[in-house]
């Protein structure tokens, strides 16, 4: 992040493929003093959960809503094409994948 806020032409997207364990909310209490959550598991497999994306840097906007999350890859593809397009003389785009 700290790279991305300096050189104000990186596009940072955090999401996952899958969701595991199928983590849920089971009651819990929100105060100044003493905030919990109580939840369990559901399994020890995936989960048909939705996971969340997160996303900061030129084109963030593009990375909002809820979709399939092939929708991810179109998005990216379709990214950087724009921004090749918007803006030839720095063309230089690097997609990182980290497991």
């Amino acid at each position: 992040m700290d790279y991305a806020k300096k050189d104000k032409n990186t596009l940072v997207v955090v999401t996952a493929d899958h969701e595991t364990g199928g983590f849920h909310i089971l009651g819990g209490r929100i105060s100044k003093e003493n905030s919990y959550i109580k939840g369990d598991f559901l399994t020890t497999g995936h989960s048909g959960d939705m996971v969340p994306i997160f996303s900061y840097g030129p084109y963030s906007e593009n990375f909002s809503g809820i979709y399939d999350n092939t929708e991810i890859f179109k998005k990216l593809n379709k990214t950087s094409r724009n921004h090749l397009s918007a803006d030839c003389k720095r063309s230089r785009i690097t997609l990182k994948l980290t497991i």
